[in-house]
């Protein structure tokens, strides 16, 4: 079985999205659809983790955007002004000290972190802010409609109501009777 360390790994990325945007043309026409985190986190982050060649996270998102684009789509990106700073010294509280062991434990096998011989929450926060300036750099070059958001206030009522009105919806939701 293929994983994303093998080559191939951006033309399954797109052959996955190509069979969800058939589905949904199929028979979900009234409906949002949302591909949350695993539009960067499960592609792009592989990609850069694995050292996949120059330019297949460029080919990704323009190939991606062009397999969407009957669904008209649009990018909600929510970041963080400083993510160095977060991960070191907010994400601990918020997810726990194991729990980001073992994100570092992870961080530090990569061959990205491995040729740069990074190692624990080093590794983790060098990784994830190299990530950041990646998934930046796809944002700013997409096509389709943008939205950026900052989090480091945790304002969510305002990006919620921000969001919301970028989409033309109410939040909350309700239901059509």
């Amino acid at each position: 079985m293929a994983t994303s360390r093998d080559a191939g790994y951006v033309d399954r990325c797109v052959a996955h999205l190509r069979a969800f945007v058939a589905d949904v043309l199929a028979g979900q026409a009234d409906t949002v659809q949302v591909v949350e985190g695993s539009f960067f986190q499960s592609t792009v982050r592989f990609l850069l983790e694995h050292q996949h060649p120059d330019g297949e996270p460029q080919r990704y998102m323009a190939e991606s955007e062009r397999v969407l684009s009957p669904l008209t789509p649009q990018l909600l990106y929510l970041v963080h002004r400083d993510v160095a700073h977060y991960l070191r010294e907010q994400i601990v509280a918020r997810k726990g000290a194991d729990i980001i062991s073992r994100i570092a434990a992870y961080s530090e096998t990569t061959p990205w972190a491995r040729e740069r011989d990074l190692t624990g929450l080093t590794a983790l926060v060098e990784l994830y802010v190299h990530y950041r300036q990646l998934c930046d750099e796809l944002v700013n070059a997409a096509s389709m409609p943008c939205l950026i958001e900052d989090t480091s206030e945790g304002d969510w009522a305002k990006l919620h109501a921000n969001v919301g009105s970028w989409l033309d919806l109410s939040w909350p939701r309700t239901s059509r009777g």
